[in-house]
């Protein structure tokens, strides 16, 4: 499967990123989870893997980021009420070797391609 976009109301479409949900034995990939944050940012995550794959510009150029643990869920949204521009918020489970206290790792990012660790997020977990 690949994501498609159509820009003329659904009359053509065409393929607007890499091959999705690939058997195993195809790809180490597996996407359980897609969303979009405006007609230009879409991303899609999850599947037991560590990364996000964001495009900022419609499906032309994707960027993989590799996250530090399991990928649990990306959601769209601000992560506060001073700062209401849209940004991807990925939760992300630990590795096994980081002992952390915390049972998830907030990350943020405005663009899908720098993701900064966000502690101030603490309420949602």
């Amino acid at each position: 499967m690949y994501p498609v976009a159509t820009t003329d109301g659904g009359k053509t479409w065409r393929i607007a990123g890499p091959a999705v949900n690939l058997p195993t034995a195809s790809a180490p990939v597996d996407v359980a989870q897609a969303g979009v944050i405006n007609g230009h940012t879409w991303f899609m995550c999850c599947g037991l893997n560590t990364i996000v794959d964001v495009t900022p510009d419609a499906g032309k150029h994707w960027w993989a980021a590799f996250l530090p643990g399991e990928v649990i869920s990306v959601v769209a949204g601000s992560p506060s009420f001073t700062e209401p521009r849209a940004r991807l918020i990925a939760l992300v489970r630990p590795p096994p070797a980081a002992h952390s206290r915390q049972r998830l790792w907030i990350y943020v990012s405005a663009n899908g391609q720098l993701w900064r660790y966000d502690p101030s997020l603490k309420s949602i977990y």
